[in-house]
């Protein structure tokens, strides 16, 4: 199960570290020169815009293994409505029926 945003983990995952690292550098912005702002403005850009695309293909990975729009929501502390709003006009059919979607 999906910890929420503000409990820390014992032992945080490299994904966890990366966020954090992401967090710390945004919280020095004041002491950075403007181009070294507006540089790490255009790398986050990148990093949301490459992350949003890696997510939507889990999800339709996740969808293809028959993984319920329950469970894939859970793991993103969405409701399956929520995530089946997100992904569902795109998303394959799973290869077996989910037994709460028949």
């Amino acid at each position: 199960m999906t910890q929420s945003p503000d409990q820390q983990p014992l032992f945080p995952s490299a994904s966890q570290r990366a966020i954090q690292q992401i967090v710390q550098f945004a919280e020095m912005a004041n002491d950075l020169k403007e181009d070294d702002i507006l540089d790490a403005i255009g790398t986050l850009f990148l990093i949301e815009k490459q992350t949003k695309a890696a997510r939507r293909e889990l999800v339709y990975d996740a969808r293809r293994q028959g993984i319920s729009w329950e469970k894939i929501g859970d793991s993103m502390n969405l409701s399956k409505q929520a995530v089946h709003r997100m992904y569902a006009e795109n998303a394959p059919e799973p290869a077996e029926k989910d037994e709460e979607e028949e």
